[in-house]
């Protein structure tokens, strides 16, 4: 009997400690989530509106699966941003750099924000 109690204490131990690693796992992979998601603030400055860059920017951050909005400034810039993995921002931010065939780009002002959440698609505003 007491061989057999032996045992299933072992089993029991054995069941913990999966689920410990698991747990420890778990967490593991919870913070790498957010540690390489990102929020960016981008400025885009120059012949920017009235060239498709809006929705230049719209089809670019839905490829790369982001999420945010980009609209228009009052001074003729463009406005965008975003949250999502930062390598697909950083390639964001290079369509930004280069924009649609009817742009003409002076400046690219970027800013890195720590992720939020707030966002749930991409749109235009």
């Amino acid at each position: 009997m007491a061989k057999h109690i032996e045992g299933i204490r072992r089993m029991i131990d054995r069941q913990q400690e999966e689920a410990r690693k698991a747990e420890v796992q778990k967490e593991r992979e919870v913070a790498s989530l957010f540690a390489e998601r990102a929020r960016v603030h981008v400025r885009i400055v120059g012949k920017v509106q009235g060239v498709f860059f809006r929705a230049f920017v719209e089809k670019a951050a839905n490829d790369f699966r982001l999420v945010g909005y980009v609209r228009n400034q009052e001074d003729g810039s463009v406005e965008v941003v975003a949250e999502g993995e930062k390598a697909a921002l950083e390639q964001l931010i290079r369509a930004c750099r280069e924009g649609p065939a009817w742009a003409s780009i002076e400046d690219v002002r970027v800013t890195w924000e720590s992720y939020t959440g707030e966002f749930g698609n991409f749109e235009v505003r």
